[in-house]
């Protein structure tokens, strides 16, 4: 286990990810990022074109533990559409209390019924919990 990150400042410790999804309708599940070491999420943005409807969006960690799966809400991020049925909106996730872990798989929910979305992109800061990172088991 590493020790607790204490010598590396704050953008020493943080790392981007984002993901592009064609077509996102209502009650769909989608993949945004696979945790590959001890992190928590420090802020997520999300972006939509072509809205039919006015479609939200629900960030969620799945976590495998020996009791089964368990759903860990992340933050909750809706999109609101403005001129031609394009639109943006950002939300600023303080979730310090969730401890991601290893393997955590974060998943973006398309939450209002009869909406979609014909391009989403969403983009997540996230901040390494220790000094010592291994990616997935392999030492970085």
């Amino acid at each position: 286990m590493g020790i607790a990150n204490r010598d590396k400042d704050a953008s020493e410790k943080q790392y981007s990810v984002s993901k592009h999804y064609e077509g996102f309708v209502t009650s769909e599940t989608k993949v945004a990022h696979l945790v590959g070491h001890p992190s928590k999420l420090k802020s997520a943005w999300i972006a939509a074109k072509g809205l039919s409807g006015v479609p939200g969006y629900q960030l969620q960690a799945r976590r495998w533990t020996s009791a089964g799966v368990t759903v860990i809400p992340l933050a909750a991020v809706d999109t609101v559409a403005i001129a031609f049925g394009t639109s943006g909106s950002a939300v600023e996730v303080a979730s310090s209390l969730i401890a991601l872990q290893t393997e955590d798989l974060i998943e973006v929910v398309s939450s209002v019924a009869n909406t979609a979305a014909d391009d989403v992109c969403i983009a997540m800061v996230f901040e390494a919990l220790q000094d010592i990172k291994e990616e997935f088991g392999a030492t970085s």
